[in-house]
């Protein structure tokens, strides 16, 4: 640092030496906060005001500029962003690859600021660069993608132009899907966009996610998101057969071999999707998916305690030989843990309590007295939860 400012306050160093020495020093302040963004905008305006500097470094000064205005958020700070990517923008023989990123922030602050006229100047950035011949397939997906957001934000907008702005946006949206030369994780983002658009319905966001699930080159990290997706529509649909649909999608999850990020997920929602559709073995189904994320995270130290009693709650309605007192460890183990949320606490206990209330072992229904009257004392329990202990030891005689 010392020696770019030994250079930058020679009185006679050229200033190209000057400008690389700013730029230098500039680099370590520009991500920063505070000072050292002050220091790095005044840094980048030194180099802008030099008469003899390389346009190359003017421009990246510009844009650094730009992004510690961006960076600041002050009151006026945002026009003062646009006119430093405008002035990269009008410049005679900028190379297209700066004109293409100052003219994608531009189109950022436009949106950003929100001013009368702002979408429609977000909108014209963007299809610059969709039209610019140098923009790569990647750059114009991007401007594409954002330009059907303006489109759709606007859909419900009264236009003096009579535009569709719902066609607009599908127009874009369709553009990117037969581009061919357009990288399939961005034909996938934009399929993901679609499905989570409200207004679109269970059926086209079905149709989107499995549009993605099918395209070729994709990571199964994206598959597994969108297999997830589509799981979780098919579950809130409710057609016939969607639980099955569901259920076959998280097992896919599930029997990826790269994706451990999503595989306790999907083990977890496939346990629900047993735990609501109630045919035959599905219980026990559920009981094996809560088992083996239980094993997992106990394998890593990290409490299960809501995997421990979604289980002992299938358990304790299941009443199979053995079923309550399964139940009885589980609810227990749940209680005992340190950092159980107090909610989860309380209902384990009232859980056991109605397991000792209703088994009548001797000694229960001392222990179910005991359960309700700790929930009754836990400063942090529901009050619906403490009326239940109530009535229960109303019900116990006490």
């Amino acid at each position: 640092m010392e020696d770019f400012s030994a250079i930058i306050d020679m009185p006679d160093a050229p200033d190209d030496w000057k400008a690389k020495a700013l730029f230098a020093r500039n680099s370590s302040n520009r991500h920063g906060q505070g000072d050292d963004l002050q220091r790095a905008m005044d840094d980048s305006s030194a180099i802008i005001d030099m008469p003899n500097a390389p346009g190359c470094f003017v421009i990246v000064a510009l844009l650094d500029r730009a992004q510690c205005y961006n960076q600041r958020g002050q009151e006026g700070y945002w026009q003062r962003a646009m006119d430093d990517f405008s002035a990269i923008i009008n410049m005679p023989n900028v190379p297209g690859c700066f004109k293409i990123e100052a003219l994608l922030n531009r189109a950022c602050c436009y949106r950003q600021r929100g001013q009368e006229g702002d979408w429609q100047r977000a909108v014209d950035d963007y299809s610059t660069v969709i039209n610019m011949p140098e923009a790569s397939a990647k750059l114009r997906v991007t401007a594409l993608s954002e330009r059907r957001r303006c489109y759709m934000w606007r859909e419900y907008d009264i236009s003096e132009s009579g535009d569709d702005f719902g066609q607009l946006a599908e127009d874009d949206f369709s553009a990117i899907l037969d581009m061919p030369d357009a990288p399939a994780e961005l034909k996938a983002d934009a399929l993901s966009d679609r499905a989570e658009d409200e207004d679109e319905g269970y059926d086209v966001a079905i149709g989107c996610y499995s549009a993605i699930i099918d395209m070729l080159d994709l990571p199964d990290c994206i598959k597994a998101e969108a297999l997830l997706d589509r799981a979780n529509c098919y579950n809130q649909r409710g057609q016939e057969g969607d639980w099955q649909r569901a259920v076959d999608d998280f097992s896919a999850i599930i029997n990826m071999p790269n994706v451990p990020g999503g595989f306790k997920t999907a083990l977890l929602e496939r346990a629900c999707c047993y735990r609501r559709r109630g045919q035959e073995g599905d219980w026990q189904r559920a009981v094996d998916d809560y088992s083996t994320v239980i094993n997992m995270r106990e394998a890593s130290s990290s409490a299960a305690y809501y995997e421990r009693y979604l289980r002992a709650d299938i358990y304790f309605l299941r009443e199979q030989e053995g079923d309550w007192q399964s139940a009885l460890d589980d609810y227990s183990a749940v209680i005992d843990m340190p950092d159980v949320p107090p909610e989860l606490k309380a209902r384990a206990l009232l859980r056991r309590g109605g397991i000792y209330q209703h088994r009548g072992q001797e000694g229960d229904w001392q222990r179910a007295m005991e359960d309700f009257s700790a929930i009754i004392d836990m400063p942090d329990a529901p009050d619906d939860l403490k009326a239940e202990a109530r009535q229960d030891l109303s019900d116990l005689g006490f």
